[in-house]
């Protein structure tokens, strides 16, 4: 009776040792999984702090301009122009612009306080009823465009502007 009494307090030990090693196994393979879930958590925080977002507010970061004729333009023509700094892209609409001869091409020019010169975004012809509607990406990256105008260029567009303003959203004398 002692001897059946030792074999199950010593099967008894086993059973528990197996379950502490099992036990011992499990903690080290979910310590092991703690340690690699850590470094990238570390890793995937380390990106995510040199990412910036845009404002939740998608307008905070846009600009438009509504294009009326300088007094040397068509006094018919107007439009406007749309511009998302977080994209650095933009659209403009036109109606009611003269067709040009073929010599030429209207322009539209962006102007960012922080750059001293006109930055060119697009060059286009309009259609034969004087519309146009596009996007268009400006040449240089824009910090706070805060001014729209189209000139008149000779064919594929000049830098800077050479021609005259017949658009703008500001007056002539501002340029």
């Amino acid at each position: 009776q002692k001897n059946q009494e030792q074999e199950r307090h010593k099967l008894e030990i086993e059973t528990r040792l197996n379950d502490t090693a099992k036990a011992r196994k499990q903690a080290d393979m979910l310590q092991a999984q703690l340690t690699q879930n850590t470094a990238a958590l570390d890793r995937l925080s380390q990106q995510a702090s040199s990412v910036t977002t845009p404002d939740r507010d998608g307008l905070s970061r846009t600009v438009m301009g509504l294009l009326l004729p300088t007094p040397t333009g068509p006094p018919a023509a107007s439009g406007s122009a749309v511009y998302d700094i977080y994209d650095q892209k933009g659209i403009l609409e036109m109606a009611n612009l003269p067709v040009l001869p073929p010599d030429r091409d209207y322009q539209l020019w962006l102007f960012d306080p922080n750059i001293n010169v006109p930055v060119s975004a697009a060059v286009f012809r309009v259609n034969e009823r004087g519309y146009v509607r596009m996007e268009y990406t400006p040449s240089t990256r824009l910090q706070a465009p805060d001014r729209f105008a189209i000139s008149i260029e000779r064919k594929g567009g000049a830098a800077p502007p050479q021609g005259r303003f017949v658009l703008a959203n500001f007056t002539q004398e501002a340029r």
